[in-house]
């Protein structure tokens, strides 16, 4: 079985301890850790219809600890593949999202809710430092998430004290929790997924010669075939993909949609940048006939990948990558949507060619097309931002790294963070009420959290923007 699959079987096991338990204890806690899930049970029953067509059904998910050991043997299958084999081992993100739920899974103790701990520790072995004592130092690991891991806020503070205790591979301490949020674009309810990261042992031009979508499939698990589209050749110089993606890549069924993407930028456009950068831009595919070649289940995909040098030289170690993807798809809620971007990494496309597709790319270069930019057909220098259809909500990237830039960007997601946990918590709670039924404790908890937030979010935002400027203290 896929290990992506497996890993979004491990999430669901939490919405069916919501569903099949009903037990109000059981869902704060899982609404701590995943917000607004709790009240929109039965989430992951919608992504396996989704997913699913008549001639291909999805597989059913396994058990915890059926997964758990799927994505073990991922892992070993990789690391004995023979050279020049394309593997499909777990990516850093993806352990990352396994610590992350197998965690949360460690905070259900007792009756019929616990989780077997022996799956709990096999999956955590994947994330220990290598060594000889790797069973105890996952079984420390295990212990201090059921000691220090309360809600979501926690993680950044439980893995860096992970690490510094030694307790957990420094490289998955680093990578971010997956957040979303709702934006309205084209008329429809979307989800919005944004990411940063940062790495001081890539440069930026072994990243952009992996990042052009004709590569995602040769190092991201959810992306199973990225397919040329040569022709009908654009006008305007975008360039044309048919994305195939799936929980079970290689076996269907699939998800198939048709994009068009732009990379920049050109030669002459880089020279107006004090720092190296580029960037991929992309939405759905509005050539003529293009909509034919997909399945319509994705009603909008758009985004961008930016990239920067981080120490203003491209052939140096030290790149910046900042992402976001703004993406709907049919008869699916937005709970669900976040839900599959998040665990399947379909948004993550910057941060995986970060961590993985650069080190895959080079032990096996002749698989990855190079970073060409693109230009409008005829021009010999290029341009990307006088691209005739060039997305409204994508421009020329400005520099991320300003600390001033950062703590306003960060204020913002923070409340509007706060404000769809608390409107989805409450629009639970009102649910409730509509039936009849008067839920005082989970008033109670509600009106009680809403004050601890107020108290605390201040000192949160402090820490997360300490911690992603990397200092001591914002200025």
């Amino acid at each position: 079985m896929s290990h992506v699959h497996s890993l979004l079987a491990i999430y669901s096991a939490l919405d069916q301890l919501v569903l099949e338990t009903g037990d109000p204890r059981i869902e704060r806690v899982v609404d701590r850790f995943l917000p607004g899930t709790a009240g929109n049970a039965g989430w992951s029953r919608e992504i396996m219809r989704f997913l699913s067509d008549p001639d291909n059904p999805l597989p059913e998910f396994p058990s915890v600890t059926e997964a758990v050991n799927d994505i073990v043997d991922a892992e070993r299958t990789s690391e004995e593949s023979e050279p020049g084999t394309k593997p499909n081992p777990p990516t850093a993100s993806e352990l990352s999202r396994l610590t992350y739920v197998l965690g949360v899974l460690g905070r259900l103790e007792g009756g019929e809710t616990e989780i077997d701990n022996d799956a709990l520790l096999t999956g955590l072995s994947l994330v220990v430092p290598r060594g000889e004592r790797e069973d105890e130092t996952a079984y420390h690991l295990l212990q201090h998430f059921r000691t220090h891991f309360g809600e979501r806020d926690d993680w950044p503070a439980v893995m860096r004290q992970a690490e510094a205790q030694g307790w957990i591979q420094p490289l998955i301490a680093r990578i971010p929790v997956c957040h979303t949020r709702l934006k309205n674009a084209h008329g429809h309810l979307c989800v919005v997924l944004r990411t940063e990261f940062k790495s001081e042992d890539v440069s930026l031009d072994e990243l952009r010669n992996v990042v052009d979508p004709l590569n995602w499939d040769e190092c991201l698990p959810f992306f199973c075939e990225m397919q040329e589209i040569p022709k009908p050749q654009r006008a305007d110089g975008w360039r044309r993909v048919l994305e195939v993606c799936n929980t079970t890549c290689p076996t269907p069924p699939d998800m198939r949609t048709p994009l068009k993407y732009w990379l920049g930028p050109s030669t002459s456009e880089a020279m107006q940048f004090d720092t190296p950068m580029a960037w991929v831009n992309y939405e759905l595919d509005d050539t003529p006939g293009a909509a034919a070649l997909g399945d319509g289940r994705v009603l909008v995909d758009e985004g961008y990948i930016k990239m920067y040098s981080t120490v203003g030289n491209a052939t140096a170690d030290g790149v910046r990558v900042v992402t976001k993807k703004v993406v709907c798809f049919r008869d699916l809620s937005e709970v669900a949507i976040a839900m599959l971007a998040c665990v399947s990494g379909y948004g993550n496309q910057g941060m995986d060619m970060l961590l993985d597709g650069v080190a895959e790319q080079q032990k096996n270069p002749g698989r990855f097309k190079p970073w060409t930019p693109s230009a409008l057909p005829g021009a010999t220098g290029g341009t990307s931002s006088g691209a005739p259809t060039s997305p409204t909500d994508i421009s020329v990237p400005s520099d991320p790294g300003r600390p001033s830039r950062r703590a306003i960007t960060l204020a913002v997601e923070m409340a509007n963070e706060c404000i769809e946990d608390f409107s989805k918590r409450s629009t639970s709670v009102a649910a409730k009420m509509a039936t009849g039924t008067m839920p005082i404790s989970e008033m109670v908890a509600l009106n009680t959290e809403f004050a601890v937030r107020l108290a605390t979010d201040p000192w949160r935002y402090w820490d997360r923007l300490r911690q992603e400027l990397g200092t001591g203290g914002a200025k």
